[in-house]
């Protein structure tokens, strides 16, 4: 779409208001809201913005060590015009994406949007596209005197029952309806094993524009939602008794010059039907799997999600329809077209920056296709076929960060600034919840000693 014709969409729908929208490292969709009436002025200077904004660590500001003081240069976002959508929920509401820029008009090193383009761009160049869809887990709350509760009670609303789905229809319906109007696709609508939990899975798209749906997907749900007069959150944990949530992140790769998907070989020996090439993506990013866990498992309350003997996955291993390892193959493949194949990476939750789990897990494939990285046998009925402990995955974010720390690959794919501000990021959360006395703590310790 170019600027002319968003003009004239704006007369048309007589929008008010634009919002120029970027998702922070800490995976907060964030923006600047503008008049319409200064959008192309936007167009061509860009919407300044201060840098910290993208490093805040949620409510308690910058951390201290951080590069990005308060005398630190605005950086710009330059809007993507390809991304403009009016906003079905908001009315005489529009939104647009971009890419960050410094003032000479450098790109800007921690533009994560501008990391997974770049990260697209040397996939196209080693011959491939990569085809990618989220499938997103949510619950629905109703608020009571300012507090958040299930909406359903465990016994009120059985999980995958055609009631559960009855009760909250036109919620649903407006989920799917506006979404398909913003250009993201949904394809299956889930009620899931939480009281009050759904799933929305959303349809594979090329390149940057599948990090902008699953952006699309958070910020509808939780606005229609609102509209309802009901709360959604994509919080990884958010009852101690009850499923997580997952961000469950599915992939292909074609080739550019035969159009051909190729992840697919019909006579693969271990007969899952996958390529040579798709093993070895596997086995690029279970190499960095530890690492991969803290872009794709942010927060604190991310490793209470992932706990062994869950259903939730657990295990650095790949496998034919297992929930519980990092890399599942489902065997359904009609949905992504006739000759399909792809894997399901199960170890992102909501929380994370969708931009640098995309970019983060194509940097680990291709290093694993360039190095023909085995990714050794699959895991089935929880063990791995040859009989060995399955490894696996941090059991918390401090360990996560020490294990992305230690890796070269993704410090070199989202570049050294970036990297080094993520890390002093996560570890300020890490010191913040450290010291945070909890009701837990009071009810074990405060009687006892």
């Amino acid at each position: 779409m170019n600027k002319e014709e968003i003009i004239k969409k704006v007369k048309e729908e007589d929008i008010k208001t634009i919002r120029f929208v970027y998702v922070n490292a800490n995976g907060l969709i964030s923006n600047k809201s503008w008049n319409i009436k200064y959008f192309e002025d936007a167009v061509e200077e860009g919407v300044k913005i201060f840098p910290g904004n993208y490093f805040l660590a949620y409510s308690y500001g910058i951390p201290p060590n951080s590069r990005f003081e308060i005398s630190s240069s605005d950086i710009y976002l330059k809007p993507d015009l390809n991304t403009f959508t009016v906003l079905p929920f908001s009315p005489r509401t529009a939104r647009v994406m971009g890419y960050f820029y410094e003032r000479d008009g450098r790109p800007w090193e921690c533009d994560s949007r501008g990391i997974l383009r770049k990260t697209i761009e040397k996939c196209n160049s080693n011959g491939f596209k990569i085809i990618s869809a989220g499938e997103l887990e949510f619950y629905l709350l109703r608020v009571e005197n300012g507090v958040p509760k299930l909406m359903f009670e465990p016994e009120q609303s059985l999980p995958y029952t055609t009631y559960a789905h009855h009760v909250v229809e036109p919620l649903l319906q407006d989920f799917s309806s506006h979404l398909w109007k913003m250009g993201t696709h949904v394809t299956r609508i889930v009620r899931e094993g939480g009281p009050s939990q759904y799933e929305l899975n959303i349809k594979q798209k090329e390149g940057v524009s599948a990090a902008d749906d699953i952006v699309s997907l958070r910020e509808a749900i939780r606005s229609i939602s609102f509209n309802h007069g009901l709360c959604a959150t994509f919080m990884p944990r958010p009852f101690q008794e009850h499923l997580g949530n997952g961000m469950h992140i599915h992939q292909s790769l074609y080739d550019i010059t035969t159009g051909k998907n190729a992840f697919i070989d019909p006579k693969d020996k271990r007969n899952y039907g996958l390529s040579e090439t798709c093993y070895h993506y596997i086995g690029g990013i279970l190499e960095h799997a530890k690492a991969l866990t803290a872009i794709c498992a942010p927060t604190i309350n991310s490793y209470k999600r992932l706990v062994p003997g869950t259903v939730s996955v657990d295990a650095i291993a790949y496998g034919p329809e297992n929930r519980g390892a990092a890399i599942r193959i489902p065997s359904e493949r009609n949905e992504f077209g006739t000759e399909s194949a792809r894997i399901e990476f199960r170890i992102p939750d909501p929380a994370a920056n969708p931009y640098l789990v995309l970019a983060c897990l194509v940097a680990c494939g291709l290093q694993g296709i360039d190095e023909k990285i085995n990714p050794g046998d699959p895991m089935t009925n929880n063990k791995i076929v040859t009989g060995k402990k399955k490894q696996l995955l941090p059991r918390s974010l401090a360990d996560a960060i020490d294990a992305l720390r230690k890796d070269k690959l993704i410090r070199s794919a989202i570049g050294e600034q970036l990297f080094s501000e993520f890390i002093k990021l996560k570890e300020y959360e890490w010191d913040l919840y450290s010291a945070n006395v909890t009701p837990w703590e009071r009810r074990t310790y405060l009687e006892a000693f």
